[in-house]
């Protein structure tokens, strides 16, 4: 596994604007209209490191960060973890904080991989909003099987193997030509 690539802000901006237009014109119905993009730069942005260890850090152990899958794994590799990825799961579980308390937001789905810092998220949800003196709603995590190559390598902008849905980002004729390409182990 390799180290997670960190976007520039200007890119922040560019992956998040195509989602924003496709979800709302990829289907006529109710649903798509009632979905909402947001950045968590925006709540994230103002945040000092120190603040954020102030008061959110506090709340995380780190023996059950330790404990999770994937930092286990990626800490028994041959290129080990680095604090930025090791701290991840911190930042994406203070997401579902702010999109719980926010927005009313209860499930947080993702890949498989995604199951550690999805629980890290209810985790804090219960703890912070305890400290505050307020009832924690109850959250859910719902993961889903990665897709993974014939050689259980999985697809993803991560890793350079992405199939995108969108026009924008992968031609309908690129589309066409991974999906007639891919042998019948891939498929």
């Amino acid at each position: 596994a390799k180290q997670l690539s960190l976007s520039p802000d200007g890119s922040v901006h560019y992956s998040t604007a195509p989602s924003s237009s496709s979800s709302s014109s990829s289907s006529s119905s109710d649903v798509a209209a009632q979905v909402t993009v947001l950045n968590n730069l925006d709540w994230f942005g103002s945040m000092s490191f120190l603040s954020f260890l102030r008061d959110i850090g506090k709340f995380a152990r780190v023996g059950q960060m330790l404990a999770k899958d994937a930092v286990r794994s990626r800490m028994e590799s041959e290129s080990g973890i680095s604090f930025t990825e090791f701290t991840y799961q911190l930042l994406q579980g203070y997401d579902f904080v702010h999109l719980a308390r926010e927005h009313g937001v209860r499930v947080q789905a993702g890949g498989s991989d995604q199951w550690g810092n999805i629980t890290a998220g209810t985790d804090l949800i219960r703890k912070l909003m305890a400290a505050e003196g307020q009832e924690p709603p109850q959250c859910f995590g719902l993961t889903f099987p990665l897709l993974v190559d014939s050689e259980g390598r999985k697809f993803g902008k991560s890793t350079g193997g992405a199939v995108w849905l969108s026009e924008a980002k992968l031609s309908p004729y690129k589309f066409y030509q991974y999906l007639f390409q891919v042998g019948c182990g891939g498929a």
